[in-house]
């Protein structure tokens, strides 16, 4: 069965009723999948946005085979006009853009689709030329009490291991002790 953009954004505006999903696919040192949906009150996107997401993730992430796509979906969930309840929609804004489960999901005021993709996405609203951002020379001088004490350690990108731990109470001890 071939999988079709315009048809799984149908069966998406078909079974969420109370909001409104539009695609765009952006080429920018690859193809991005964007998600717009936009939604009448703040309680259908609460009631909606988790079940939408989960869609999303298994209906159409699970049929990308690009890895650049499949780690680069964008779900935009637009503001719902006239909200005067700040307290719920901070709420829910925390709890959108803090998911991490299958994508990118930012809540953002109502603008056109594309000026939403150039701030959130392409950063077209920031010029600079490589002069201004060229680093200053840095040179860097190794401390010699941390180095005795980390050179000979293996620290692993995990959870603390017991040489991180051993190490970090031996820097305490060695950053605690008097020096003439």
């Amino acid at each position: 069965m071939s999988f079709s953009i315009n048809q799984f954004i149908d069966t998406l505006n078909a079974k969420f009723e109370n909001l409104s999903v539009d695609y765009q696919e952006l080429d920018y040192n690859g193809k991005i999948p964007v998600f717009f949906v936009r939604s009448k009150s703040l309680e259908d996107l609460t009631a909606d946005w988790i079940k939408l997401v989960d869609v999303i993730a298994f209906d159409f992430q699970s049929q990308l085979t690009d890895e650049f796509q499949i780690w680069n979906i964008y779900i935009f969930f637009i503001r719902p006009a006239g909200i005067e309840d700040m307290v719920n929609y901070n709420s829910l804004k925390l709890k959108i853009e803090n998911d991490t489960f299958s994508s990118r999901k930012i809540l953002v005021e109502d603008m056109e689709n594309d000026v939403i993709i150039n701030e959130h996405i392409v950063n077209g609203n920031v010029h600079f030329s490589v002069d201004q951002v060229a680093p200053a020379a840095v040179t860097f001088d190794a401390n010699p009490i941390l180095w005795s004490i980390l050179e000979v350690k293996t620290l692993k990108k995990q959870k603390m291991t017991a040489e991180a731990s051993s190490a970090f109470e031996e820097l305490l001890k060695q950053l605690k002790t008097p020096r003439p």
